[in-house]
């Protein structure tokens, strides 16, 4: 996934797979902040982003945002088995996905075993990063929230892409992490007086203490 860390070869392997699903693949082009799918919408297949970038969000009773996840190029967004929709889907900015209709999926599931093994894989991965995300919002403080989500991003550069790139607003990173913009500014503001990243613009992260950002993710800086 776009920043939380998600294991990028369980990604890989599971969209290597979906070559075979290929000709049946639909490319769709989204607009920034127009809906996927909704909420309670039926499922109809499954999604890859080619381009752009996808937020997974849906509103609490009392109207606040909550943002479940992101998902950037590559990523196999949202395998649902259920007949309807739990989260809305969000492009972040202009998107291209690569839809996969509901009956090839089932055909796959029903035909293909490492097809199946590989749905499996990538339940197992957003299983254990749901789990993590639990103890974020649940245990850390609001500066431990913010290192986690940064450290998360920091682990899917390379030497060729050494730079994080986060096309999402602030006020989504805030919804994201259960912190207000504000807080989410300010930290970020002492992540970068302090050293530790550096912010070229809105959107681009440099780390530039990796273990620093570490320790602080642990609440042990």
């Amino acid at each position: 996934m776009l920043v939380t860390g998600s294991d990028a070869r369980v990604q890989a392997s599971a969209c290597a797979v979906f070559s075979s699903a290929e000709a049946s693949c639909l490319n769709l082009r989204v607009k920034r902040d127009q809906a996927l799918f909704w909420e309670g919408d039926e499922v109809d297949g499954c999604y890859r982003i080619i381009d752009g970038a996808v937020r997974l969000c849906r509103m609490m009773p009392d109207g606040r945002r909550q943002i479940s996840d992101f998902f950037g190029p590559g990523d196999l967004m949202l395998i649902e088995l259920s007949d309807t929709h739990a989260f809305t889907a969000e492009a972040i900015v202009d998107t291209v996905v690569c839809h996969y209709p509901r009956s090839i999926v089932d055909t796959l599931l029903k035909s293909d075993p490492r097809f199946a093994l590989e749905l499996l894989a990538i339940a197992c991965d957003r299983l254990v990063s749901a789990h993590h995300r639990m103890a974020v919002l649940g245990r850390k403080t609001a500066e431990e929230r913010l290192a986690t989500f940064l450290a998360g991003g920091a682990k899917r550069l390379t030497p060729k892409r050494p730079v994080m790139n986060l096309p999402m607003p602030r006020v989504d990173i805030a919804d994201y992490l259960g912190l207000t913009v504000e807080t989410v500014s300010r930290i970020l503001s002492r992540f970068k007086r302090d050293g530790i990243i550096d912010l070229p613009d809105i959107h681009t992260v440099r780390v530039l203490d990796a273990d620093l950002l570490d320790r602080l993710s642990e609440g042990e800086a």
